[in-house]
């Protein structure tokens, strides 16, 4: 039945890398197995099993046999070269038969390959042998001496004697490992990656040779035979991921891993216990929450002093609430001196964190596990997000808590969980966007964050994770309303989603700056044909790190909507939000008709790729958006000069093809080293006309004053080739520099 199993996992395994030939293989050889051991035994256990590896090879033929979040859990299960397996249940009715059970493990002589558990201390000489196991004593005594002694994973021996100094009862305990028919193969359920997990382990123990008095794995001071808690304790050593070189963790954590209770770790502030500390306590009086403390940094001397060890977890044996004394149980004897295990304490100067258990069933009915993963990814809507709605007419409260899957990896462990308060669950596309229900409580170095929070009537939230790097993670919703109250994958407001790319660039000159530059228009610009009258969600990223962003929309005509916007027209502008750093958003609703889109950064000459993302209502084709060429022609050349108190200019340029489009851009720049004008700067009012240089004739003449921040626009035909002036002539005489861009559809000489 060994083999039976493996078989079983390894198909699941293929099955959901969407290997179903191999799956259906495997499982075929596991029916071979059953067969042959039902004609031994037609127990009812062998009957349901038999019954639910039919159901499952069935369910291979579906299109769908495994959901995102199954097939991630068995996906989950490989850490480096090492399987630990889902516990696959069987069965309810002959004892609730599952994985974890002595029938799966065979007869034999058992080694364990992986190398990650034998990883011991540099200073230390270890011999790693078979070690007998012979004593499974459930004697409570036994189990509240433990202690730890050369080890340091107070965090694991703390939450051990936890559970028993609580509970007074090892159950929960032992029920966690299964043992083979000679005692050298050993199966631990332990509770990670999302679900309860098989570690499969061997009765090696490492034993210190130069020093016989000492340990490397808890033992117990009443029984010194007591060896099946350093069996678990080995099998969580195994998952960690450095054996016995154990790097650290935390008392909730590791009780999370043993029992599966909700994990909570609370940061002691103003040097005092939580303000519900005596509700705390008097739940764990009952059974229902476990609870322990840890230190902060303390030097050797304050340690000595206050018999207190640094950065130490303990589980909480006592409180009073009157004089607001606790009394810590110490999990490190060091030879079997437990004269000073007991300590008692009215001081939380030198803690720094409470850790609190819940038990799950006693707080809620319901809890639900999603399974995803997280890529690095620069923006917020392309983290995972998951949508949650309180269809009920009631306040509800409800927790969610996160786990980043092992194995830890070097570098910014931090996670984060943002829950806003959005209108349908829909996307967020920034931090500011809606609500944020937890703004003061989002981010953790901790492999689990876990969020309290009290769901208004008729609402809907959207969960935005993030993670200092690339990560698998569960999360899971606890609840008490229904068991169909679940997470989902979270979807735009709208149905339709188009995105474009674009940059500011240096090559193109098109870092204009804000509105109140000269510049501005020649920041990248868009056209907009509404077709059918729509909602639109806006929105503009950059990569330019802290860079201020904005986008105006501006009402055009048809005949207009492929032609660069060159003024800033307040009466047909559609809106102007405030510059905002990396990002900017609006929704709007819109009828049909034509738009120019132009983005832009605050300062000038800021470069960097931009994404734009049009997320809008109705069907595909009722918006159409193409960039806008701001160019004036496909050959430019420019000009400059300095009015030096004149108010006339000529300048002199050959047209070289009939037919010739000409643009003029003509700007006044009041500064020698800036290459645009502001707002607030002076400009004098321009115009300029276009003549034969030979006939002197008008080509064009123009009579109005113009003093546009974005300078003066003449457009021409010029049907002959031949040599033309362009004058530019100013309202009054004075100073500054003057700009005039040319742009032409064929070629042209400025002389």
């Amino acid at each position: 039945m060994d083999e039976y199993l493996d078989l079983i996992e390894t198909s699941h395994f293929q099955a959901c890398l969407s290997n179903i030939a191999q799956a259906k293989r495997d499982c075929l050889k596991a029916v071979k197995i059953l067969n042959a051991v039902s004609k031994k035994d037609d127990a009812g256990i062998f009957r349901s099993i038999s019954q639910f590896t039919l159901e499952y090879y069935e369910s291979l033929s579906q299109k769908s046999v495994f959901s995102f979040t199954d097939k991630l859990k068995w996906i989950n299960s490989k850490l480096g070269d090492q399987m630990y397996s889902p516990v696959i249940r069987f069965s309810r009715e002959c004892g609730d038969i599952t994985s974890l059970n002595g029938l799966f493990i065979e007869a034999g002589n058992f080694q364990d390959l992986d190398a990650s558990i034998t990883q011991f201390p540099d200073s230390m000489t270890v011999s790693y042998d078979q070690t007998e196991i012979s004593d499974w004593s459930t004697n409570l005594s036994d189990l509240t001496t433990l202690y730890q002694d050369v080890l340091a994973n107070c965090s694991f021996v703390s939450s051990f004697l936890s559970i028993t100094d609580t509970l007074q009862d090892v159950s929960l305990l032992f029920q966690l490992i299964v043992v083979g028919q000679n005692n050298s193969k050993f199966k631990v359920c332990l509770n990670f990656n999302g679900c309860p997990r098989l570690v499969t382990i061997d009765n090696r123990l490492p034993i210190l040779s130069n020093n016989m008095h000492r340990n490397l794995f808890v033992k117990s001071l009443n029984n010194d035979k007591l060896m099946w808690p350093a069996l678990i304790e080995k099998a969580y050593l195994k998952i960690m991921g450095h054996g016995y070189r154990f790097i650290g963790s935390n008392m909730s954590i590791d009780t999370y891993i043993l029992t599966g209770w909700i994990p909570e770790t609370i940061t002691l502030k103003n040097f005092d216990l939580p303000a519900n500390f005596n509700e705390l306590w008097k739940l764990n009086q009952e059974g229902v929450v476990l609870l322990g403390i840890g230190t902060g940094v303390l030097s050797q001397q304050l340690s000595s002093k206050l018999n207190l060890v640094t950065e130490h977890d303990y589980s909480i044996n006592l409180y009073d609430d009157k004089s607001k004394q606790i009394t810590i149980k110490n999990p490190w004897i060091e030879n079997n001196n437990d004269l000073n295990r007991y300590i008692s304490t009215n001081n939380m100067n030198h803690f720094k964190f409470l850790y609190v258990n819940w038990k799950v069933d006693y707080l809620f009915k319901y809890n639900s596990k999603l399974n995803s993963i997280y890529t690095i990814v620069p923006q917020m809507n392309d983290k995972p997000q998951f949508s949650l709605q309180n269809h009920t007419n009631e306040s509800q409260e409800v927790w969610i808590m996160l786990e980043k899957h092992l194995p830890i990896k070097q570098g910014d462990s931090t996670i984060s969980l943002c829950i806003y308060e959005t209108e349908q669950g829909e996307r967020v596309f920034s931090h500011t966007q809606y609500k944020c229900l937890n703004a003061n409580d989002t981010s953790t170095n901790n492999r689990f964050k876990l969020i309290k929070c009290v769901l208004k009537p008729k609402t809907s939230h959207t969960l935005v994770i993030s993670s200092g790097q690339p990560c698998t993670f569960t999360l899971t919703l606890y609840n008490n309303i229904s068991d169909e109250m679940v997470l989902t994958k979270a979807k735009n407001l709208y149905p339709w989603i188009l995105q474009l790319e674009d940059a500011w660039e240096p090559t193109k000159s098109n870092a204009g700056g804000s509105w109140a530059m000269s510049t501005f228009i020649n920041n990248p610009q868009l056209c907009l044909e509404v077709r059918e009258e729509l909602d639109l969600v806006l929105v503009l990223f950059s990569e330019a790190n802290n860079t201020l962003l904005n986008f105006h929309m501006f009402h055009c005509d048809r005949n207009g909507k492929d032609l660069p916007l060159r003024n800033f027209d307040k009466s047909k502008l559609i809106f102007n939000e405030k510059y905002n750093e990396g990002f900017q958003i609006i929704n709007k609703h819109l009828q049909p008709g034509h738009y120019k889109l132009i983005v832009s950064t605050f300062e000038s000459n800021v470069f960097g790729k931009l994404n734009l993302l049009f997320n809008y209502s109705n069907n595909r084709e009722a918006l159409d958006v193409s960039k806008i060429s701001n160019s004036l022609g496909l050959f430019m050349d420019r000009k400059q000069f300095q009015w030096n108190n004149a108010n006339r200019f000529k300048l002199n340029f050959v047209v070289e093809k009939h037919n010739s489009n000409f643009s003029f851009q003509i700007c006044h720049l009041n500064h020698q080293d800036l290459e645009y004008d502001t707002s607030s700067d002076y400009r004098p009012a321009i115009r300029a006309s276009v003549f034969c240089a030979s006939s002197t004739k008008p080509v064009q003449i123009n009579e109005i004053w113009n003093d546009s921040l974005y300078g003066v626009f003449v457009d021409c035909l010029i049907s002959n080739p031949g040599e033309y002036i362009l004058l530019v002539e100013r309202f009054e005489i004075g100073q500054g520099r003057c700009s005039v861009n040319i742009g032409c559809n064929k070629k042209f000489l400025i002389l």
